[in-house]
C-alpha cells in the first residue's frame, strides 16, 4: 500500500487526492466537501475466554482553528459493515469510491 499522510491530504503532485484509505488497524475516510473526517480502528474487548473484535469510528468537524472530535461515535460489527453503512452515508460517496476500487 501506498504511504498516504492522511484521507484528503496527499501533498504529492503526483497522486490524486484520496477521500477513503485503509490503514493496518482500520479506515480514514474524508467528507465530500472536506468538512468531516472520519478514523475507523478495529478494536478488540478481551475477557478470561472470550474476545470479540468491532470497528470503531470517531468523526472529526473541521472548524477555524483545526479539526474538533464530534460526539458521535457509532461502531460497526466488521469492516463488511462498516463499508456497508459508508455505502448509504450522505456525503461520503468518494470515501466509498476509493476503498471499493
Amino acid at each position: 500500500m501506498k504511504p498516504y499522510m492522511f484521507a484528503g491530504r496527499d501533498n504529492r503532485k503526483s497522486e490524486p487526492k484520496r477521500y477513503g484509505i485503509k490503514t493496518s488497524n482500520g479506515f480514514e475516510i474524508l467528507s465530500d466537501d472536506g468538512e468531516l473526517k472520519g478514523v475507523a480502528v478495529k478494536e478488540t474487548i478481551l475477557g478470561g475466554t472470550f474476545q470479540d473484535s468491532f470497528i470503531s469510528l470517531t468523526y472529526f468537524v473541521k472548524e477555524e482553528g483545526g479539526w474538533s472530535e464530534a460526539s458521535e461515535k457509532p461502531s460497526f460489527l466488521s469492516e463488511g459493515e462498516f463499508l456497508k453503512a459508508l455505502a448509504k452515508m450522505e456525503g461520503f460517496s468518494l470515501a466509498y469510491r476509493d476503498l471499493t476500487t
